[in-house]
């Protein structure tokens, strides 16, 4: 490398003094540019030309384009070619006037004769040295394409749950059918419903409303108003999904509600304003998402809007148990009989199981099958459900709330790896009645019906606070004293079991005005 560096040094030695030493007759003088063709007008297309139009197919079929000059001065008409033209589809004017003084024009392309759904290319120039100078930037050629969406009736409704229109007025999220139209243009695909407020004249069996279910006459304005989502277009992602802006039909006394996309609409920050995401035939448009506005103002949505596909779609996603505590149970008692549980110091009495509602019986692998339930375990309205059957025994499903909170975090439940989960009947049971409590192997209850859960108490990150056993020991109801009303001074017995430390976290929830 050494060698190679002196080397180069010694050449550019060797050149500097042999420049030095000519004379400034020896200099090359550069060529000068070509001048541009004297009297040209400068002609060029500006890049704000769209290179794509669509159209709907109620939308006049035209749109316009503009050309330029460099001078001002004098008055000329520049011939207009064309290059591209598919099917002679676009109607084109021979040439565009400029007036003295003008240096951009405008001027009208109608296509009359285009079909829906096909993009149609076209492509025009200027030619001419007394009109192109080749020396400036501008172009002197444009190329743009025209489609005419094309929108095709979806067979069967979909079903449409709104969460902007509920949050802004704190009413439930009730589902209601939306007929769709879609139109695909390229990989963007693109759904329209027409009137989705409107006023409903009924429900179905599934509770599924034709309309929006809390909207009396005369609440939804006569007219036309479109919902309009596009999954993959110029505002997201291939699986996201964006909603124009757009006014919903219908007044409440505080002028015309709107709604739509936070992001693409009313701000640039998708991550606070995420866009709709599009997985399994569901639409998701997640809080903050979208927008409900009046009279008073645009305000991000908290609550979720939700569009199913079908409604194939909907019952199965429904079905789907998202929380133990939220579905229906059967009136009567399966079991009656004393909880007792090794992790709290709380014994309750009278402590029911149930068995829930199969709402999908057609379905063997339902969800709903074989399920059981001890409601107001160890808070109101949280219980354990758990699957029982002779041949399969007890399985506890995972990640379950308590309602507990230890060291200022939330408790769930899980089932435990080393206690056996069962049921056990006592007259069934091996045991050495000539133990006693200090023996290892001492069960107080044994010789006595019981279902046995192993269950695990840990945090919602995995943080493990211990195994316990709990039993639901069985008798009939009439040999049950209540005695419990309530659940005061609770001892947890819960260990942390792992380096993680708990750590109590607020957030602070705020529903600020966004226009």
């Amino acid at each position: 490398m050494k060698i190679m560096r002196k080397i180069y040094l010694l050449g550019f030695l060797i050149g500097l003094i042999a420049f030095v030493g000519c004379s400034e007759d020896d200099l090359v003088t550069p060529t000068p540019s070509p001048e541009a063709p004297a009297g040209t007008q400068g002609v060029y297309f500006p890049t704000s030309n769209k290179s794509a139009v669509e159209l709907m197919p109620v939308d006049p079929t035209e749109f316009e384009m503009t050309i330029a000059r460099t001078v001002s001065s004098g008055a000329v008409d520049v011939p207009i070619n064309v290059e591209v033209n598919d099917d002679d589809v676009f109607v084109v004017p021979s040439s565009v006037s400029f007036a003295e003084g003008e240096t951009e024009k405008t001027f009208k392309i109608t296509f009359p004769t285009a079909a829906e759904g096909i993009t149609y290319n076209l492509k025009l120039n200027v030619e001419g040295e007394e009109f192109v100078n080749p020396y400036i930037t501008g172009l002197s050629y444009v190329s743009t394409n025209a489609t005419r969406v094309k929108w095709e009736a979806v067979e069967e409704p979909m079903v449409y749950m709104d969460g902007s229109f509920s949050a802004g007025w704190g009413i439930s999220h009730i589902p209601m059918y939306v007929h769709a139209e879609k139109a695909v243009l390229g990989s963007v695909v693109r759904y329209r419903f027409k009137n989705a407020y409107k006023v409903p004249t009924g429900a179905d069996d599934d509770g599924i409303y034709d309309g929006f279910p809390f909207n009396d006459p005369g609440d939804f304005i006569e007219g036309e108003y479109l919902t309009i989502v596009e999954i993959g277009g110029e505002n997201g992602k291939a699986d996201e999904v964006f909603m124009p802006a757009h006014d919903i039909g219908v007044d409440w006394g505080y002028g015309m509600i709107s709604t739509g996309s936070v992001f693409g609409n009313l701000s640039e920050k998708k991550e606070d304003f995420p866009l709709g995401i599009l997985k399994d035939s569901i639409i998701t448009f997640p809080e903050n998402s979208l927008f409900h506005g009046d009279n008073d103002g645009k305000y991000p949505a908290p609550l979720p809007t939700i569009i199913y596909l079908s409604k194939n779609v909907y019952i199965a996603a429904n079905l789907k148990i998202e929380s133990f505590n939220d579905i229906e149970y059967e009136d009567d008692a399966v079991e009656t009989g004393t909880f007792i549980s090794a992790a709290t110091s709380d014994t309750t009495l009278l402590q029911i199981m149930v068995k829930a509602i199969d709402i999908d019986e057609e379905n063997k692998d339902s969800e709903y099958k074989d399920l059981f339930y001890l409601p107001n375990l160890y808070e109101e309205d949280f219980g354990l459900a758990f699957y029982y059957s002779e041949e399969a025994g007890i399985s506890i499903p995972k990640d379950q709330p308590t309602g507990m909170s230890f060291l200022g975090k939330k408790v769930f439940v899980s089932m435990s790896r080393d206690i056996k989960s069962g049921l056990i009947i006592g007259s069934e049971e091996v045991y050495d009645e000539d133990l006693d409590e200090d023996d290892d192997d001492y069960d107080p209850n044994a010789g006595k019906d019981r279902y046995v859960f192993g269950l695990n108490f840990h945090y919602k990150d995995g943080t493990n606070l211990g195994n316990f056993k709990e039993v639901l020991l069985l008798s009939n109801e009439d040999e049950i004293t209540p005695m419990m009303l309530g659940r005061k001074g609770v001892d947890y017995r819960f260990e942390i079991q792992s380096k993680v430390s708990p750590k109590s976290l607020t957030k602070n929830v705020q529903r600020d005005i966004l226009f």
